[in-house]
């Protein structure tokens, strides 16, 4: 009788156990504005793209592009979780959607709303559009600037598709979609200096759209619904929790614009 289990094709694997526990710590939060976070992870991926390490190595600027995809999308979590906190409209808008029950003891009652996105991705303009539709009632323009950021983050999201599930190769859908073709046949993604930083800014443009639109379109909802009454004294911390979500302390202009600065010209 033949061993044929003694036959092998290849080298059997090493009797390896994950340690999950070790690998899986607890979430340290950050106070900063969901724009801020974004741009600190975002320097931070930036930073490991060095020319000489992407000169070495194809895959490290896929995984870069795969980072910074990521860290826009969890900005849009974080930001939609946000809003989703701070005002009434979103929130009652947002009654009927259905989180796990675990997610409560998981996220915390201020967190809990990121339990809307477990198993979603967000990683694609009509997937954005969707999600800040279903969870706030607000239109992203389908024209203008914040459109046309969304179209490109749409192309990298086809690239990260490659990246994620294909050691880079471009399958036939993605290819089609960023409307690329080749006569030598299959595609594949290499991601240089030049392009890990195009797909930085693209990344940066989209968390600065996203973030700009869902401030102005709450302010307008707040102030027609008579939630803002112009009076500043009055309106103080109400306003104070909206611009505090959105404004970036690190960007030189909306940093020294205070609260009131911020208030008296949106209703000149």
């Amino acid at each position: 009788m033949s061993k044929t289990g003694d036959v092998r094709a290849c080298a059997a694997g090493p009797g390896v156990v994950l340690d999950v526990q070790a690998a899986c710590q607890p979430h340290k939060q950050n106070p900063q504005a969901p724009i801020d976070n974004y741009y600190e992870a975002a320097e931070a991926i930036t930073l490991v793209g060095q020319l000489e390490l992407l000169e070495q190595s194809p895959v490290l600027g896929r995984l870069l592009l795969l980072g910074h995809v990521s860290a826009a999308e969890t900005f849009l979590r974080a930001i939609l979780v946000g809003l989703l906190n701070v005002c009434p409209l979103s929130r009652a808008h947002a009654g009927t959607q259905m989180v796990p029950f675990a997610s409560l003891g998981y996220y915390g009652e201020e967190e809990v709303a990121y339990g809307l996105f477990d198993g979603t991705s967000l990683a694609g303009a009509g997937e954005v559009k969707k999600a800040v539709k279903k969870l706030t009632d607000i239109d992203v323009q389908t024209s203008g600037a914040c459109n046309d950021v969304l179209n490109k983050f749409d192309q990298l999201c086809h690239l990260r598709h490659a990246a994620v599930h294909a050691h880079g190769s471009i399958g036939t859908a993605n290819a089609t979609a960023l409307g690329v073709v080749s006569s030598s046949g299959r595609l594949s993604l290499e991601i240089n200096l030049a392009r890990l930083h195009e797909a930085a800014m693209i990344c940066r443009s989209f968390a600065q759209e996203i973030n700009q639109v869902l401030f102005i379109r709450t302010f307008e909802r707040w102030r027609n619904a008579g939630l803002l009454t112009r009076d500043y004294p009055v309106d103080q911390a109400t306003f104070s929790k909206l611009y505090s979500l959105f404004r970036s302390k690190k960007d030189s202009e909306s940093k020294s614009l205070a609260p009131r600065a911020a208030y008296d010209a949106l209703f000149s």
